[in-house]
């Protein structure tokens, strides 16, 4: 009796492991193969491949704007959307072939014979074709699109892993570059990704020990002979080299450190601000740029109002670039306001550089309006319409009763122009490159 109860035992979880492995190798939602499943398959076919001197190919296919979905529709209808997408990979792919889920809305197709140039193009191109034609889901018709990363075994990776992340990398090199298209790894998606890697890890090694700094580019009355104010601008110091912010602060956006970075830069101004203010005019002001990201971020918009700074907030300007992603943040939008009733003005950056709304310039308020260089330019070359974009961006300022920095005034031509336009202040290199506070202050209490 005992040796049927063992047997029966041991039949009943041989079946149980049975049962799970069946449900490890494949993905409950789609029905294709799981991750584990997949890289096992990866691994069998690679080492099939070696042995035979042929190649295999994998296809990273990453839906565009997938979350957008969910948040609007439901998870209800992501899934269906989901479903849909694994039936049509498997529709472009040859029996031998296999589709995987590699987690959320990325999937994996592993191309494991005749994986020729030409044909893992005519994959690609069809897998995005498939995904593209329009999805109807419960009363919705969706239409979407996906970045596919292509990489091929041996020839970019000689490991199952290896050959994820270059199929990964092709797709982020693909979704860069705006989506709904394919790349194939290459060396200089390889060398990109090591850059970004190491600036990554130096980065966050900086934002450690506080390797930054606060430069300062002076703005000028329109008369080039009044400092009116300055705007305090980050540089990293990076093998003892000052690195403008233009080439770290768009990559601490993407990476997630651009609110320690804020934090930064706003105790160092909290530090040297008085030093400005000691023997400045009483107008005299300095502005300095908040990200969207940064003004949501209630603690850090907290440490502005409450820390170091809070003495001098009359004479702070947060210049901020009007943009979609403002419009979308109800937290930037608080915070902003609080920044306005404790006294801070409000600047909008890059104006007529791109996303411009009157009716949301009216909401914002701003106090100052620093037109982009490139209307500034094209009024100095006398391109046709330029004058005529100058002076509208300045009529748009005067009707919400804003004073005007005209950015990026390099030339003889275009201080000429500004000044005839009346435009109140002007920064460019004509009037000064940024540079430390020593650099400037005899000319402040001047």
């Amino acid at each position: 009796a005992v040796a049927a109860l063992l047997a029966a035992l041991v039949w009943n979880l041989s079946r149980i492991d049975r049962a799970n492995s069946e449900l490890a190798a494949h993905d409950s939602l789609t029905g294709c193969e799981s991750r584990i499943s997949l890289l096992d398959t990866m691994r069998r076919e690679i080492a099939r491949s070696r042995d035979l001197g042929t190649e295999i190919a994998l296809l990273w296919v990453d839906l565009d704007g997938f979350k957008g979905i969910n948040d609007q529709l439901g998870h209800q209808v992501g899934d269906d959307v989901l479903r849909q997408v694994v039936e049509r990979l498997f529709g472009q792919v040859r029996p031998g072939d296999h589709v995987g889920r590699l987690g959320g809305d990325e999937f994996g197709v592993l191309l494991c014979d005749d994986v020729a140039e030409g044909r893992v193009d005519a994959v690609a191109d069809r897998v995005l074709a498939a995904i593209r034609e329009p999805i109807r889901s419960a009363d919705s018709l969706l239409h979407v699109t996906a970045a596919v990363g292509v990489a091929r075994a041996p020839t970019d990776a000689r490991t199952a892993e290896d050959l994820l992340l270059c199929a990964d990398l092709a797709m982020y090199a693909a979704k860069n570059r705006g989506g709904d298209r394919f790349e194939r790894f290459n060396a200089v998606i390889g060398t990109e990704a090591v850059t970004k890697a190491r600036l990554r890890h130096d980065l966050a090694s900086s934002l450690r020990t506080g390797d930054f700094c606060l430069h300062y580019q002076p703005i000028y009355a329109s008369d080039g002979v009044r400092m009116a104010g300055v705007e305090a601008l980050a540089r990293w110091v990076r093998d003892g080299k000052p690195v403008s912010a233009g080439e770290f602060v768009p990559f601490a956006e993407q990476s997630g450190q651009i609110i320690p970075l804020g934090r930064i830069v706003i105790r160092t101004l909290a530090c040297e601000m008085p030093t400005w203010l000691v023997g400045a005019s009483a107008d005299f002001f300095v502005s300095v740029n908040l990200s969207v990201k940064e003004l949501a971020d209630v603690p850090l918009v907290d440490e502005l109002l409450g820390g170091g700074l809070s003495p001098h907030l009359d004479r702070l300007i947060v210049e901020v670039t009007e943009s979609l992603e403002l419009q979308e943040s109800s937290e930037a939008e608080r915070n902003l306001e609080r920044l306005r009733a404790e006294g801070v003005r409000i600047a909008i950056d890059d104006f007529g550089a791109g996303f411009s709304n009157f009716t949301r310039l009216e909401h914002l308020r701003p106090s100052l309006i620093k037109i982009d260089r490139s209307l500034v330019r094209r009024a100095g070359s006398e391109k046709e319409g330029g004058v005529a974009f100058l002076t509208a961006a300045t009529s748009v300022a005067a009707s919400l009763k804003c004073d005007v920095v005209a950015e990026g005034v390099e030339t003889q031509a275009e201080a000429e122009v500004v000044q005839l336009l009346g435009i109140a202040y002007v920064q460019g290199f004509r009037y000064g490159q940024p540079g430390p506070i020593e650099e400037f202050r005899p000319e402040v209490v001047r």
